[in-house]
């Protein structure tokens, strides 16, 4: 006799929905597998290929060719530049190809080639970047860069000098900054175990105050930027700000080059650290806002020095010259050029005498003094032109 018990006929209908959920699972997992492999391997779904028109995502960028300008190409600023460029790959679909100089963008085409000229008007001198870029589907899957070099159009303006004055000069002091404000002269001063602020009388030569830096430190330029005194110091990276006054110390800043010369627009700081670059700063933090490149008509002007702001211009004595060349701070154009050779007469060198460095400049009387590291005077000069 057969007995029916309700509890197998539950049982059996339990192992039927767990069977039922695992073939769902199965399923789930031979549906979607493949397409997680996809997602993976950066690979659309039923294709390998790797460039077909239409396509939304491409397995690898696509190559771009700048037949011109070539790479390191020099160019005039103010002149036209021919540009020619292609996509290698044909089947390619492109949305957009597009030119940048920096990043300003010069031209563009939904073709695969782009070819004309464009003015370098709006740049500083020096290496810029010239980048092809190339959209597909709205994505960027292709660049090439090659760099330009701008030079100036035409050789700095050639200067004299001729004497109007000459001053007293501690002929101890290694000259590094050297500014003037109402009467007073304000000078930065060189060599470990040496290096000083100080300040002065034009007329009279007599030292009014003087602050000596630590031992280990070698003192560079300096500047005045309202009722604060800016010093800068060569390997150490640091640099001091001071009451114009008493001399005391208010802030020590840092800065990750050397540190040359000195000087201001009257709103940010202007320094140099040896090489072509000059670099603004901004006052409060010492950071770095931007620079630009100093280049006349032959290449980049390095050894840049201790500086002055005069009439707009940066003013730079170049290290172990004679020369001072005015510069353009909007594009790093060297527009002249003042050779002050012989300034200091022959009779005057001693065996310590060094080479002509610091420029200072009183914007009331446009009065324009220079001096040397150890020199026994100082000079007011007027720049007079080379016919």
């Amino acid at each position: 006799m057969l007995v029916k018990y309700p509890e197998i006929r539950k049982y059996k209908h339990l192992l039927r929905a767990q069977r039922k959920d695992q073939l769902l699972r199965l399923l789930v997992i031979l549906i979607f597998l493949p397409l997680l492999a996809c997602c993976k391997h950066g690979t659309p779904t039923g294709t390998g290929k790797q460039h077909v028109a239409g396509d939304k995502t491409l397995k690898k960028r696509v190559r771009i060719d700048i037949f011109s300008p070539e790479n390191r190409q020099k160019v005039f600023y103010g002149k036209e530049v021919a540009y020619n460029l292609s996509v290698r790959d044909t089947a390619v679909v492109s949305d957009s190809l597009r030119l940048k100089l920096d990043d300003r963008l010069i031209a563009s085409t939904a073709g695969k080639s782009l070819k004309g000229t464009f003015k370098v008007a709006f740049v500083g001198m020096g290496t810029h970047t010239l980048r092809a870029e190339l959209f597909h589907n709205r994505q960027l899957t292709g660049t090439k860069s090659v760099h330009i070099v701008v030079l100036p159009e035409k050789a700095p303006e050639p200067f004299t000098y001729r004497v109007v004055r000459v001053y007293p000069h501690d002929p101890s002091a290694y000259t590094q900054g050297l500014v003037y404000e109402n009467g007073i002269m304000y000078e930065s001063t060189g060599l470990r175990g040496e290096s000083t602020l100080r300040k002065w009388v034009p007329e009279t030569g007599k030292i009014l105050a003087t602050l000596s830096l630590p031992p280990d430190l070698f003192g560079e330029g300096c500047t005045l930027l309202g009722d604060e005194i800016y010093q800068i110091t060569w390997t150490s990276r640091i640099g001091f700000v001071y009451d114009k006054n008493t001399f005391e110390v208010k802030n020590k800043l840092k800065y990750s080059t050397q540190g040359w010369g000195l000087t201001t627009d009257g709103k940010q700081l202007i320094m140099s650290d040896g090489s072509h670059y000059i670099y603004y700063l901004d006052p409060a933090y010492f950071s770095v806002t931007h620079r630009i490149e100093v280049y006349d008509n032959n290449g980049p002007v390095s050894q840049l020095n201790e500086l002055e702001y005069i009439h707009g211009e940066i003013w730079a004595n170049v290290y172990m010259t004679d020369d001072i060349v005015r510069i353009d701070p909007a594009t790093g154009r060297v527009v002249a050029r003042i050779n002050l050779k012989g300034l200091l007469p022959n009779k005057d060198y001693g065996s310590e005498t060094d080479v002509l460095n610091g420029i200072a400049w009183d914007p009331d009387h446009d009065r324009l003094f220079l001096t040397g590291k150890k020199w026994p005077k100082m000079f007011e000069i007027r720049p007079v032109p080379l016919p």
